[in-house]
């Protein structure tokens, strides 16, 4: 990703489409005004939150990549267990981008590889109310994308 303000401002909007949000959510995931979101939009981010900025969107990139997009904006704002009883939204706010990493990485992990012991069979999960499992909040809902 650039660095250039006119590189990282299409950036943000292509974030905010990613994620459903809209400006006043995307300004306080930033934790910023209205007015100086449309500033950044406009090309004006300050140096120091340029890198921000393009973590928020290397992350929504990642998810667009992984996830069914339309699935993408209810995920990004359900609470789960995993996360502390947080959105994937509550943490960038809070924490930043990094715990969510490990959090779809571990996610990613339980959707691909749990088998069901309640049934003994070695298939893949297809109930995700199986009563041997604490599934996470967001496994119901993440729909991957095939490669």
């Amino acid at each position: 990703m650039g660095s250039s303000a006119g590189t990282v401002a299409p950036e943000i909007a292509e974030t905010r489409e990613i994620l459903g949000l809209s400006q006043t959510e995307l300004a306080n995931l930033f934790g910023i005004g209205r007015p100086s979101l449309a500033s950044w939009q406009a090309g004006r981010i300050p140096v120091k939150r340029r890198a921000t900025v393009e973590r928020l969107h290397d992350l929504a990139l990642v998810l667009r990549r992984e996830m069914k997009p339309s699935r993408i904006p209810e995920i990004v704002c359900t609470r789960d267990s995993w996360l502390g009883h947080r959105s994937i939204l509550e943490v960038i706010r809070e924490e930043g981008v990094a715990p969510i990493y490990a959090y779809l990485a571990r996610l990613f992990a339980y959707t691909n590889d749990r088998y069901c012991e309640a049934n003994e069979i070695d298939t893949p999960i297809c109930n995700p109310w199986c009563p041997k499992i604490r599934t996470p909040s967001v496994a119901v809902l993440i729909v991957r994308r095939r490669r």
